[in-house]
């Protein structure tokens, strides 16, 4: 028989700040419900009680209620813009507690939609529900929230105090759905036609917009499971307006697809530019992707496996959650367990503790992933500003800072780039298939390091060559930076053969795709080239900024009137800006700006080709910089890599990967993952057969 409710102790002192909790038994859960407000005022102070219930199952998972003493609500919203000041108070079972001013907002969103005469709605709230100063019962329920979420009747996301614009961004989030459901493409042209001449009230609408997606709550690490897990309806809240989550994903995904027109029609705003840079995309991708793992669940019913391909977690789950937001770096790590394998959640089960050092709990978190996945791709998640050691290990507080190989286009989207290639959807889902190891399984030990605590990485690999010419890099924020200069190649070897398989391995580098531009030609090198000074260095302002004579100006003029309309209107300035930095390297003997049309002739590309290309080598080559080997292999690399890097292909390694010899030691520092063309699909092993290479013991440090 399941336990009666049982409510805490109800004494009348006045606590503030901590709350006299009454241990969870076997098999309990904690859940609050909101008393009815006493008057018409919407700030009268929350009044609540909380009680025991047990969290047995009752037969069958469609059982409505599931339990016999009814259902409940997972609330999912952000503790606080500054949860070191919990300024309100709420009353719980007569005691007097501070919550944040956001947890307050929820909870009186929630006594507003309750009817005097409806039984009120029992909430599971994190900050109320578990006694956060015990740390078994935190460990404990960190370990079950998958199970909270997943057998709630509903999660309710609430997603702060109401603003002077949040109505507005709701109301036209609804219409625009709508219409959006309706036809997408008509409201798309009607973005485009009334970007230049559009109203104020259309531009304070999108501004509104921008601000829901952008609100903190989106970049919390735990609302990635919170929403995942939920098997019921998922809504969305502010103040009193309400959303559901897949009518938000429509509008969040139009406006990321269509972010220039919105820039047009918003003149530019400088924090609308910030906004629809990361943070809006960010919001559009875990979304898109909570959508489609609560889909993925509710046809699978089942538990999720107890292992999985690292490729699966990486795209884009661990990237999602390395872009998030922690008030404690650990829960970077814990957030995640509770829609992770349930063979990494056991072994991560004894790293619950957040007095534990966060190198130990950010390294046991990257051994769990390499012991479940049997893949060694983990260690190209690092930041490449990562100073945590050891470096094979992950700082999942620090976000990624580059475009992952290979890109997960599933989130980005085939169908802006229809027309492209014929071959897309081909291209993008095989490279997933390629393995620069041939698709071994990496014999790993893990070694402690008494002298240092620092935890190495034995394994197996070969060493392909050294680095030998860099490139210029393209840094993260390339408009806020300055150029870095080029190291041009010594090395004179040419593995690749004529001009044209050279071109094409060039191409293979810079998308960082073993098979692009291999059926249709790739759009890149015919896209003319404008620059018509002489003298590089004329390229350039002394301050680092594009030069554009009025040659230059000229030509851009034509390229307009032949047909490349599309190559202008699409971050043109930032591709010439990267071009021009790479124009006097040689690849090959040739210099970059070589490989480029000289003439300008009529576009014979399809537009969305120059769009895709244009996109894709730009994110790509984002924090990183093309390399030549001394073999004479080209390289896409870390923009902190240095020429007599070691380059290894690792056994359990889908990519190739830079390693820095440290010392006399023997050991590498891991500096991160290299893309060659040449050796992505088990070419270095098959090279050990011919006795080209040999296996030897790497030791990661």
């Amino acid at each position: 028989m399941p336990n009666p409710p049982s409510e805490e102790t109800n004494d009348p002192r006045e606590v503030t700040g901590k709350f006299p909790y009454r241990p969870l038994e076997n098999g309990e859960i904690r859940l609050l419900t909101i008393n009815a407000a006493r008057t018409t005022d919407h700030n009268e102070p929350i009044r609540c009680s909380l009680s025991h219930y047990s969290f047995a199952m009752l037969s069958y998972l469609d059982d409505v209620p599931k339990y016999d003493w009814g259902d409940y609500v997972a609330l999912s919203y952000c503790w606080g813009w500054d949860a070191r000041d919990p300024s309100r108070q709420i009353e719980i079972n007569g005691h007097l507690c501070n919550v944040t001013e956001s947890l307050e907002a929820a909870l009186k969103t929630l006594r507003g939609s309750q009817t005097a005469t409806a039984i009120p709605v029992k909430l599971w709230v994190d900050a109320l529900c578990i006694n956060q100063s015990d740390f078994e019962e935190v460990k404990a329920e960190i370990l079950r929230m998958r199970e909270i979420y997943s057998q709630a009747a509903s999660v309710y996301v609430h997603l702060g105090p109401v603003s002077e614009d949040s109505d507005l961004g709701f109301e036209y989030m609804h219409n625009l759905s709508k219409a959006l459901s309706e036809n997408a493409e008509d409201v798309r042209r009607a973005l485009v036609n009334k970007r230049l001449s559009s109203t104020d009230q259309r531009r304070k609408a999108y501004t509104a917009m921008l601000n829901l997606l952008n609100r903190p709550y989106w970049h919390r690490v735990w609302v990635l499971q919170e929403m995942a897990m939920s098997r019921g309806s998922l809504t969305i809240a502010c103040g009193t307006s309400e959303m559901y989550l897949e009518d938000i994903l429509l509008v969040s995904r139009f406006i990321c697809l269509n972010s220039e027109s919105v820039l047009i029609l918003l003149k530019f705003d400088q924090e609308a530019i910030q906004a629809l840079s990361m943070p809006v995309r960010l919001q559009y991708f875990t979304v898109t992707w909570a959508s489609r793992e609560k889909r993925n669940r509710t046809l699978r019913r089942t538990a999720l496996e107890p292992k999985a391909k690292y490729f699966e977690l990486r795209q884009p789950l661990l990237a999602l959650a390395q872009s998030a937001q922690a008030t404690k770096p650990h829960d970077n790590v814990y957030g995640l367990l509770g829609i992770v394998p349930t063979f990494i959640r056991d072994e991560m089960s004894s790293y619950i503790d957040y007095d534990l050092p966060i190198a130990t709990v950010f390294t046991a978190f990257s051994r769990a992933i390499i012991n479940c996945t049997e893949d060694l791709d983990v260690i190209f998640a690092k930041s490449f500003a990562q100073t945590m050691k050891p470096s094979w290990a992950t700082d999942w507080s620090l976000a990624i800072d580059r475009a992952t190989f290979p890109h997960d286009w599933v989130l980005y989207g085939y169908d802006q780039f229809d027309g492209a290639y014929s071959d897309l959807r081909e291209v993008i889902e095989s490279s997933p298939r390629y393995r620069a190891d041939g698709g071994r399984t990496p014999q790993v030990s893990f070694i402690s390091n008494d002298s240092t605590d620092i935890l190495l990485l034995k394994c197996s690999g070969i060493s392909i060559g050294a680095v030998d010419g860099l490139s210029f890099s393209l840094p993260s924020e390339p408009l806020l930076s300055t150029r870095t200069g080029i190291v041009q190649p010594s090395s004179t070897l040419n593995p690749y053969g004529d001009d044209q398989a050279v071109t094409r391995a060039l191409i293979h580098a810079l998308f960082g795709n073993p098979t692009w531009g291999d059926m249709f030609d790739a759009a890149l090198f015919r896209i003319p080239w404008i620059a018509h000074q002489d003298d590089p260095a004329d390229y350039f302002t002394s301050e680092g900024q594009l030069n554009l004579a009025k040659d230059d100006i000229e030509r851009v003029a034509q390229l307009r009137t032949r047909g490349w309309d599309t190559a202008l209107g699409n971050n043109f300035f930032l591709f010439e800006w990267w071009r021009r930095s790479m124009s006097q390297f040689c690849v090959a003997g040739k210099r970059f700006q070589d490989y480029f049309d000289k003439e300008i002739v009529d576009c014979a590309c399809p537009p969305a080709r120059v769009k895709l290309d244009m996109a894709t080598v730009l994110g790509a080559y984002t924090s990183r910089c093309l390399v030549t080997l001394d073999s004479g292999h080209f390289g896409l690399a870390p923009h902190v890599v240095e020429r007599g890097d070691k380059v290894f292909v690792l056994q359990g390694s889908s990519l190739p990967v830079i390693l820095r010899p440290v010392g006399e030691t023997g050991q590498f520092r891991v500096i991160g993952e290299c893309f060659v063309d040449g050796y992505w699909n088990g070419e270095a092993f098959d090279g050990v057969e011919r006795g080209d290479f040999a296996i030897e013991e790497v030791v990661l440090c």
